[in-house]
């Protein structure tokens, strides 16, 4: 349910949610809004766990969270906002809602970006590469025609992507593709 009783205020389930992801900083608060969170996830592009499901299967206590958002180029999809609630990290929900949001769409490429190395993992092993110059030398034309990077507004090309050599995750944002 995304809108609460009456129609005019969100489900609190989503705002719990929101402001529990956004209390870590990781993420892009432009986006990270209950609404945003709720109708990503009732228009069938997003995940949930939590406990108290109710009969529209919107958990009362939402613990985890994954998106897949489409981008400027119909080709290619953005997996974002993962979450896990620390208590529950470790226990292969991150792993089980990659493989099920991946297996859901067909005909298209996935991308990321995280700083995260237990996200990083669970990307690679799901087939996702680190990308730099060398393994995309195009990356910056790629990023602009996504929408990641937008001509005089928002960059969100991470800087790792712009390196010459092979990819090392020694920490740092990155970029992945799939």
């Amino acid at each position: 349910m995304l809108f609460h009783r009456g129609g005019k205020n969100v489900n609190p389930c989503w705002t719990r949610l929101a402001n529990e992801m956004g209390a870590t900083g990781r993420f892009d608060m432009e986006r990270l809004t209950p609404r945003f969170l709720a109708k990503t996830y009732h228009e069938g592009d997003a995940l949930v766990r939590g406990e108290n499901m109710n009969r529209h299967g919107v958990p009362a206590d939402p613990y985890a969270y994954l998106a897949c958002l489409k981008s400027r180029d119909a080709g290619w999809c953005e997996i974002a906002l993962a979450y896990v609630r620390e208590q529950r990290q470790g226990n292969g929900v991150g792993r089980l809602l990659m493989a099920e949001l991946l297996s859901r769409k067909s005909g298209v490429r996935y991308f990321t970006i995280s700083q995260d190395p237990a996200y990083q993992e669970i990307a690679r092993r799901h087939g996702f590469c680190p990308v730099t110059r060398l393994v995309m030398s195009n990356v910056e034309d790629w990023a602009e025609r996504v929408g990641l990077n937008i001509p005089n507004g928002r960059q969100r090309l991470p800087e790792t992507a712009l390196r010459d050599g092979l990819p090392r995750l020694n920490g740092g944002r990155w970029l992945f593709i799939r």
